[in-house]
C-alpha cells in the first residue's frame, strides 16, 4: 500500500491532518510537502508536493497536487501534474485530470478520468481549467 510506504519514509516536513481535525478554508503546500489527510478538509487544496488521503480522511475540496495518493473520501476535481495513484478503498466523486494513474481493483470512481500525458521532455503538457464541484 502506497500510504504504508509514505509514513515509513515521509521527511519531517510531512503535515498530518489527523482523524478528529476538521479544516475548512484553502490548504497550501509548496514543492517539498507531504500533506496528509487522516481527518476532514473541506475547501480547496493546492500543492506543489503530495497529497495522501488516508483511509480514514475525507476530502470536500477541489485538489491541485503533483502528486495524488487516494485511499479515503474525495468528492472534487482532481488536477494532478504528475501522477494519482487510487488505492482500493478510495471513494472519488469528480472528474480527474492527470499525467499517469494506477488504480487498485475496488476502488470507486463516480466521475470522468481524463489522461493527458506528458510532453517529449517527460514534463507534463499543460491541463486545462478544472470545472467547479458540484453538489457540495
Amino acid at each position: 500500500m502506497i500510504l504504508a510506504r509514505i509514513r515509513e519514509s515521509s521527511p519531517a516536513f510531512e503535515t498530518v491532518i489527523t482523524s478528529g481535525v476538521q479544516v475548512r478554508g484553502k490548504v497550501v503546500g509548496g514543492p517539498n510537502d507531504v500533506i496528509r489527510v487522516d481527518g476532514r478538509i473541506q475547501g480547496e487544496i493546492e500543492t506543489e508536493g503530495l497529497l495522501a488521503i488516508a483511509p480514514t480522511g475525507r476530502v470536500i475540496a477541489d485538489v491541485r497536487a503533483r502528486e495524488v495518493v487516494v485511499a479515503g473520501v474525495l468528492q472534487g476535481n482532481v488536477l494532478s501534474a504528475q501522477r494519482m495513484t487510487i488505492e482500493k478503498t478510495a471513494q472519488i466523486y469528480g472528474d480527474v485530470h492527470v499525467a499517469t494513474v494506477r488504480m487498485e481493483d475496488g476502488a470507486l470512481i463516480a466521475g470522468k478520468i481524463d489522461i493527458h500525458g506528458s510532453d517529449a521532455a517527460g514534463a507534463p503538457s499543460p491541463p486545462k481549467p478544472l470545472p467547479a464541484a458540484e453538489g457540495r
